[in-house]
């Protein structure tokens, strides 16, 4: 690094999105010219001035400043060559024909609490909820409406407010409403995030992101179409931010691309992970029998493992409070305890558990742990949705391992959720473990949202992309590090024998 010429990376087309266009990864956005020639020359120029800056930054400075001054610069340096000449014009002239609605004080909401912002949209009421008492007055119509949509348990206020109760005491709410009539229509639970993000309330905690749209009948009002209401949401969230939807199902991903185009915004999208599921149509001897030799033979040899005298499954089913409590000393002796990323691993995780167990019910909050004696082997958590049980998490105790304890605890949802007349199990997520017990798997997508041309969202996302980059590369060049999992098992290797 003696200070040589800056080079600079090649323009890739696909970084440009707008309506009427789609790139690579599905983005779309406003119709411009493609290739070298679309990037204006202050952009060429930005973009040759950092890569010499990211080399410089590497060279001169300590990594610890480097993690905290690369992102902002990066995606200052950006913003500016991607708002620069002809396109800030562009940007004006459309708003001068198509004015984005904006703030007023004479469309505040008359609801429960006031101090909340208010937009109008046509027909509809946009209220943008900030204090816990409002949300909590939502509480009828939110689950009145939840009852006659499509929308998932994550999308439940009484999943909602369980959270809110354990790890979301210090949360920026930003719950975005939409009433016709005084009638509650749509929401959007969200929350304000780092660097400018607007993410699902309760991010981390979720399976899907939760969307709370009007079912759609026949004779429904063209106001009250979900994708009416959808777009209505969209507005509702102020310049300066994005929003962030991860993982989001495939079809709500088309029906948020289309919302977004009829709201004016932005759009990146992309396949992020698979989701994979089981379908018991046919009961728990159906799909067995769908299963490889060798996979049936694997599932017996771990059932056959735990039928031992001693051992013992407690259900929901059976005793609620039971299953409840078996699951959270399974949880406390995992691996993911140790490396703090379990359900029910501490007190604010078994707190929202009790909380989601007592709002939900026994019927939807389904727990199973097996015992052996006294000592926690293995449990599970799901959550019934209509016909379904989502998979949410499994453990088990490490030192019971070599009997295979994950995969009872993942084939024991399947064998609750027949028992129960349940048509799919889904777990969600994809792996090595769920793809072999897995009958079907779907792609599940990231949505980023964001008004066309706002530096303060693009320079936030920008900014947290570029860090997380650089941290990466820093790590490799630093060499590879063991992961949680390994980590915790070498914690607790020498801590508890193996029985």
């Amino acid at each position: 690094m003696d200070g040589g010429p800056l080079r600079c990376p090649a323009w890739r087309a696909d970084r440009w999105h707008g309506a009427g266009t789609t790139n690579r990864a599905g983005a779309v956005g406003m119709p411009m010219r493609t290739g070298k020639a679309a990037l204006p020359r202050r952009g060429k120029l930005c973009r040759a001035f950092v890569s010499g800056i990211r080399v410089r930054l590497v060279e001169v400075l300590p990594l610890s400043r480097v993690s905290r001054l690369y992102g902002p610069v990066y995606a200052a340096i950006v913003a500016l060559g991607r708002f620069s000449g002809h396109e800030v014009d562009r940007f004006h002239r459309r708003e001068r024909s198509h004015p984005m609605p904006t703030d007023s004080a004479s469309h505040r909401p008359a609801v429960a609490s006031s101090r909340g912002d208010a937009r109008a949209t046509a027909g509809l009421r946009i209220d943008v909820i900030k204090w816990r008492d409002a949300f909590d007055a939502l509480a009828p119509a939110w689950t009145a409406l939840h009852a006659r949509s499509r929308a998932t348990v994550y999308a439940d206020h009484g999943f909602l407010s369980a959270w809110l109760e354990s790890y979301g005491r210090d949360a920026a709410l930003r719950v975005v409403t939409a009433h016709r009539d005084g009638r509650l229509v749509g929401a959007l639970p969200l929350m304000a995030g780092p660097a400018r993000a607007l993410l699902p309330l309760g991010e981390g905690r979720l399976g899907f992101a939760g969307l709370l749209l009007p079912p759609l009948t026949p004779g429904t009002h063209p106001e009250e179409r979900p994708e009416a209401v959808l777009a209505a949401l969209l507005r509702g969230f102020g310049r300066g931010r994005y929003l962030r939807l991860d993982p989001v199902e495939r079809a709500d991903a088309d029906m948020i691309a289309r919302a977004a185009r009829d709201a004016g915004l932005a759009l990146q999208r992309r396949e992020v992970i698979q989701g994979d599921s089981v379908a018991l149509t046919g009961g728990i001897e159906a799909y067995l029998a769908t299963r490889s030799k060798s996979q049936r033979r694997l599932i017996r040899r771990a059932e056959k493992a735990h039928e031992a005298p001693g051992f013992a499954w407690t259900e929901t089913a059976d005793d609620p409070e039971g299953a409840l409590e078996g699951y959270l000393a399974v949880a406390r002796t995992s691996w993911k305890a140790a490396a703090g990323t379990g359900f029910g691993a501490d007190a604010a995780g078994a707190a929202f558990l009790r909380g989601l167990a007592h709002r939900l019910g026994p019927d939807r909050a389904r727990f199973g742990a097996l015992h052996d004696g006294q000592t926690p082997v293995c449990g599970y958590f799901a959550l019934r949705d209509g016909d379904t049980w989502l998979a949410v998490s499994h453990e088990f105790n490490e030192t019971y391992a070599k009997s295979s304890p994950g995969r009872l605890a993942l084939h024991r949802v399947s064998v609750a959720a027949a028992a129960a007349g349940m048509s799919r199990v889904d777990f969600m997520r994809t792996s090595k473990l769920n793809q072999e017990l897995a009958t079907d798997s779907r792609p599940l997508d990231r949505v980023i949202l964001h008004r066309r041309f706002d530096p303060a969202a693009v320079l936030g996302w920008e900014s947290a992309r570029a860090l997380r980059g650089l941290r990466r590369r820093l790590r490799r060049w630093s060499g590879a590090k063991p992961g949680p999992r390994a980590a915790a098992q070498a914690k607790s290797a020498t801590d508890t024998p193996r029985p």
